[in-house]
């Protein structure tokens, strides 16, 4: 048995820090997870960082994602940048409208989660 997977792409988010060419390799290797807790636990330890790119690539990589990812992204790296995630949510405003417009309490939520750390 090997260590605990978040603790193998916590290594690995270390290496990508200085490396772009494995950040996007390990970035790939996101839609093959599978369990909804390694796959939130995943996001955790990938988001835990104040690098911009990063940052920006987790939330383009997040829209791959189920929705309780996309949201969990978003309310993730809102507490650390909420600047870009106001802009990257005005870019991809028309996607989260087209998956989540017709609930109104997601779409509220989403809203809420993008703006309320914005000063």
């Amino acid at each position: 048995e090997g260590p605990e997977p978040g603790i193998v792409y916590l290594q690995k988010l270390r290496r990508a820090q200085t490396d772009k060419k494995y950040w996007t390799e390990l970035l790939e290797t996101l839609p093959d997870l599978k369990d909804p807790d390694e796959i939130s636990e995943t996001y955790q330890i990938l988001c835990d960082t104040n690098n911009a790119t990063a940052l920006k690539a987790l939330l383009e990589s997040s829209l791959k994602g189920s929705e309780d990812v996309q949201q969990d992204v978003l309310a993730i790296i809102s507490k650390i940048k909420p600047e870009i995630v106001w802009k990257f949510f005005r870019k991809n405003y028309f996607r989260y409208y087209e998956a989540y417009g017709k609930s109104l309490f997601t779409m509220s939520y989403i809203l809420r989660t993008v703006t309320e750390q914005l000063n």
